[in-house]
């Protein structure tokens, strides 16, 4: 049996993003490539969260965005913390689902659900209750339609007769862990041992806090001005003679 996720087709800023409904989870993500896709301003933060096996990742920024539905009757202004992946690819093969016999009425969150793609933004408690709706549409003993703000939500599983596909799922979702365990790790170590000095600091701010991604995918960036002066010493002076006696 596969089960599938609760995925839906929302818009950032008239962008289609791919995003995933979770009520167990405290906080929004949002995936560093969206977030530098779309041109969000990210803040600097000193946070973590706790995940799988106690283990907890460490959060460099957060971003604020507004997330609404195709006809923008539903729109909410959320933060965001950024985190370099959400999950894999969901579902992790195309799934067949001609078997379903959805009635013809009903449109999807996911049109593309049974279809591989990235999951970029993840929704959590703090908007949960207010996309879901009450009102459900039972296919059969293991699916369920939920209605939501942003349309059905396909919930349950499929049944799949391939084993093998199951023994690899199993396998790469360890290896998966594994992975995602030691980059935590090297993270943690990265950010006890970086220790910059004030002007360095300066910098990272600056850069953090007045970039942006223009249409055509380049960064632009506003010039940095050092706010004490004093440390140029005489360089006016040295400038000015250099100008008058060449």
């Amino acid at each position: 049996m596969k089960y599938l996720m609760s995925t839906a087709e929302a818009s950032v800023d008239g962008m289609p993003i791919r995003i995933n409904l979770e009520s167990a989870s405290k906080v929004n993500f949002n995936d560093s490539d969206c977030a530098m896709s779309l041109g969000l301003k990210r803040n600097r933060i000193h946070s973590s969260v706790s995940v799988i096996h106690g283990l907890a990742q460490d959060i460099k920024y957060e971003t604020n965005t507004i997330i609404s539905n195709n006809d923008n009757s539903f729109h909410e202004g959320l933060r965001f913390m950024v985190v370099p992946n959400i999950s894999s690819v969901t579902p992790s093969c195309n799934l067949d689902i001609s078997r379903l016999y959805l009635p013809k009425h009903i449109k999807l969150a996911d049109p593309s659900l049974h279809k591989t793609a990235k999951i970029s933004i993840l929704l959590g408690a703090q908007v949960f209750f207010k996309i879901i709706k009450a009102d459900q549409i039972k296919i059969n003993d293991s699916i369920t339609l939920h209605n939501s703000v942003f349309n059905y939500i396909v919930t349950g599983g499929l049944p799949t007769a391939d084993n093998k596909l199951h023994c690899f799922l199993l396998s790469e979702q360890e290896g998966l862990e594994n992975l995602i365990s030691i980059f935590w790790q090297l993270e943690s170590i990265e950010d006890e041992s970086l220790n910059l000095n004030s002007q360095t600091k300066f910098c990272a701010d600056h850069f953090d806090n007045n970039h942006r991604i223009d249409q055509t995918g380049h960064y632009i960036v506003q010039m940095a001005f050092l706010k004490e002066t004093s440390c140029l010493g005489e360089s006016k002076h040295t400038a000015i003679r250099q100008i008058r006696y060449g």
